[in-house]
């Protein structure tokens, strides 16, 4: 896994390495700038319900799922 350990969520960085080409690629997929799923997966600041759900809605994965950290 490219990169593996660059967030403080571990379940969507794996889902995104194993289904996308790219973080690029996730961003795109979700409809958002790839700088904000940066700096949401590296604990730098904080999003929107609306991106939040985004990200749930791609991954199929539950709130506690996705945004259990290290």
């Amino acid at each position: 896994m490219k990169d593996a350990g660059w967030s403080i969520y571990p379940n969507p960085e794996k889902w995104i390495w194993m289904n996308c080409k790219s973080i690029s690629d996730f961003a795109g997929r979700i409809g958002v700038a790839h700088k904000t799923v940066i700096t949401l997966m590296k604990g730098e600041r904080g999003t929107t319900k609306y991106v939040i759900d985004l990200i749930l809605k791609e991954t199929g994965m539950t709130y506690e799922k996705c945004f259990k950290e290290k």
